[in-house]
């Protein structure tokens, strides 16, 4: 078989190869924008019944000095553990600061512990 021949043969599969493939892609795009649209419309319809239920209430008071990402992985966290049944989060502040360190007594409780 010739080069001319297998250009002959090799064309056609390529061609529909990358057919296939464009095909494969612009149904994927289509399925994720309207997922994605789906998700948008359930979205505003969950929050338009009970704001108050869904994060439109006014954010916990924290301490100075701590930062809002902190403050938004907490409430994250709190409503992970809890839902929205009843638990709200009224305010935020750092910990007292132990004698020792953390690492510290990690390592005293590990030498110290019975056999």
């Amino acid at each position: 078989m010739n080069l001319e021949n297998q250009a002959q043969v090799l064309l056609p599969v390529l061609i529909a190869g990358f057919a296939v493939i464009l095909i494969v892609l612009i149904t994927l795009i289509c399925i994720v924008r309207s997922y994605g649209s789906k998700i948008s419309e359930v979205s505003k319809n969950i929050h338009s019944e009970n704001p108050k239920k869904f994060g439109s209430a006014v954010a916990p008071a924290a301490q100075n000095g701590i930062p809002e990402e902190v403050v938004a992985a907490i409430a994250a966290a709190v409503y992970t553990l809890y839902g929205t049944a009843g638990h709200t989060i009224t305010s935020i502040k750092r910990a007292e600061r132990p004698a020792r360190s953390v690492w510290a007594t990690a390592g005293l409780l590990e030498n110290t512990r019975p056999f």
